[in-house]
């Protein structure tokens, strides 16, 4: 039963005002007095940052994943870990500018989603959080790899969720429709606004409807990064529902509740870091490609309150302590979820401080994770030789003592996150190539014999042709540095899944497992692959090929291998 809140009747009252007056308001955010009992500043190198960060990803033992085998391995048994270990890998790179972790997020993953799906139980049904998570996964790996392929299947992902749970304008005035066999036509007792941007929990429980923030709220997200990328108003005009929803329905004023039901118009609360990092991240996005001042204003207070809220916090710091009470009779439950889930509010609030360089959000927001950060290296790295790569789910004291998935995927995305917080110098500069494991003499090596290679086979191409050749061009890119995707995976195909647990098998299991209907095509018009142009040498040609057998040769084989073949229906 999803229970009122006393502070509900603020939810309108407080959006109206945030959207009326924030736009003109002086934008001042300073960091609280109480934090200055932290340490918010690190002197620690950016080279000192790239090393803890990549160490504790090693420590996740990714490469023992084998995306053909049920169960995954036990370490790491939910959608919302495997989808967010991925999704941290593929940050990490972005943040260092390497491409280690290129084979297991372009492969192990799409491999993985394949044979798991995408809700972590059979068919192609399930609850929109997860899908969220895999999406936003995908897309994260594809704006650090430009990878069309990866694009692709984030809008496929997206177009599953939107098709069948998100709520549109015609929807919500009539309340029917999106797979509900219920109407969820808004009680005249509840408040006014409409329902459209809602997404519902799940697209294989037509009898339920009830709106969870981990649904809209990463949706919001990734609608705002897809209209970023693509230009595409349909992903703006979901967006600005979604945040309209949000704000009118889900935002207290002081933070976002966990769940909404659209018939009974009632809130079950449950106070979670996840629940914000959504709003969070999909405002900052939006804000920043709209430039609209009033959402700018808006993200202001969000952060503010957010990093505030005693709930999740330590006594007297904020200090993220990752315990709701609504999990303190599940023990079980809080092992298995809040701790892993507040590293996501730590990339939220990275990629906001991203978006707003050099203003006071972004002061604040690195004073906060720079908070996290010293208190997971001082309270919760292990201690002992064989540990300094674990960290514990607690970052208030409890010292890991045995490897934790939760604590090392949370661990990652504040690693991760503190990272940018210093600009690379002239020793930083030289990156952490397979994580460090490269040396700089071998990677010499295979520039100067590259080098000798390119060099001869210009010679006989030179010589055995006419005297007036010209250069060939080499096709462009509407992206500056898109990697040659040409012959890569085909896009993610919604398949039938293996079981894996989910958070949201604790509020009710889904029904029904017939497949959803038929995915609309993908738009290729704005992603284009540098292809090789016609008639070029066969010498030409063969470089490539010689060059990374040379590499393989030099470095073990652990060069990155191409995606997998095209996913079969």
């Amino acid at each position: 039963m999803l229970l009122r809140n006393l502070f509900m009747p603020r939810l309108a009252a407080t959006a109206v005002v945030i959207w009326a007056t924030a736009g003109i308001a002086a934008q001042v955010l300073e960091i609280p007095q109480t934090w200055t009992l932290q340490d918010t500043t690190s002197n620690r190198s950016r080279e000192s940052r790239e090393t803890l960060a990549v160490n504790a990803a090693m420590a996740l033992n990714v490469g023992q994943i084998d995306p053909s085998q049920f169960p995954p391995p036990l370490w790491i048994p939910d959608v919302q870990y495997i989808s967010n270990l991925f999704a941290g890998l593929a940050m990490q790179d972005h943040y260092t500018g390497n491409d280690t972790w290129f084979n297991p997020v372009t492969k192990v993953m799409q491999s993985f989603n394949r044979n798991f799906g995408l809700y972590g139980v059979p068919g192609s049904t399930g609850f929109t959080g997860d899908a969220n998570h895999w999406a936003l996964a995908f897309y994260y790996a594809y704006r650090t790899y430009n990878q069309s392929f990866l694009l692709e299947t984030a809008i496929q992902i997206y177009n599953q969720t939107n098709a069948t749970c998100f709520v549109t304008p015609s929807a919500a005035a009539g309340g029917t429709g999106v797979g509900r066999n219920v109407s969820f036509t808004r009680p005249s007792n509840c408040t006014s606004g409409t329902y459209a941007g809602a997404v519902f929990s799940s697209n294989g429980s037509p009898d339920h409807t009830d709106v969870c923030a981990e649904c809209v709220g990463p949706f919001l997200t990734l609608s705002a990064y897809l209209y970023e990328e693509t230009n595409n108003s349909a992903y703006l005009e979901a967006a600005q529902l979604s945040a309209d929803f949000m704000i009118q329905y889900m935002w207290n004023g002081t933070i976002v509740y966990d769940t909404f039901d659209l018939s009974s118009c009632s809130w079950y609360p449950n106070p979670l870091t996840l629940n914000q990092a959504g709003f969070i991240e999909g405002l900052a996005v939006l804000a920043n490609v709209t430039k609209n001042n009033t959402l700018t204003a808006l993200l202001y207070d969000v952060v503010s309150n957010v990093t505030t809220f005693p709930v999740w916090s330590l006594d007297g710091s904020p200090v993220i302590q990752g315990q709701s009470a609504s999990f303190e009779s599940n023990p079980d439950l809080a092992h298995h979820w809040q701790s892993n889930l507040k590293g996501t509010l730590i990339r939220a609030l990275a990629e906001a401080r991203m978006r707003n360089p050099g203003t006071d959000l972004a002061h604040y927001i690195e004073a906060y994770i720079t908070i996290q950060f010293n208190a997971l290296l001082s309270q919760a790295q292990g201690l002992t030789p064989n540990a300094t790569n674990w960290y514990s789910s607690s970052w208030t004291g409890s010292h890991a003592t045995a490897f934790s998935s939760a604590g090392s995927i949370a661990a990652v995305d504040v690693l991760n996150a503190a990272i940018d917080f210093v600009s690379p110098t002239g020793s930083d500069k030289t990156r952490l190539l397979h994580a460090g494991a490269v040396a700089g003499g071998v990677v010499s090596g295979v520039a100067a014999i590259a080098v000798a290679i390119v060099f001869l086979l210009w010679r006989r191409r030179r010589k055995n042709a006419p005297c007036n050749d010209l250069p060939m061009a080499i096709s462009a890119t509407t992206r500056p540095g898109v990697r040659d995707t040409t012959g890569a995976v085909e896009p993610f195909v919604l398949s039938s899944s293996a079981g894996q647990p989910s958070k949201w098998e604790n509020f009710y299991a889904p029904s029904g497992s017939g497949r959803a209907r038929a995915m609309p095509p993908v738009t290729r018009g704005h992603i284009q692959s540098t292809v090789a142009p016609a008639g070029e040498s066969e010498g030409l040609t063969e470089l490539p090929s010689l060059v990374e057998r040379l590499y393989n040769m030099l470095h073990g084989q652990q060069l990155r291998e191409p995606p997998p073949p095209a996913y079969g229906h």
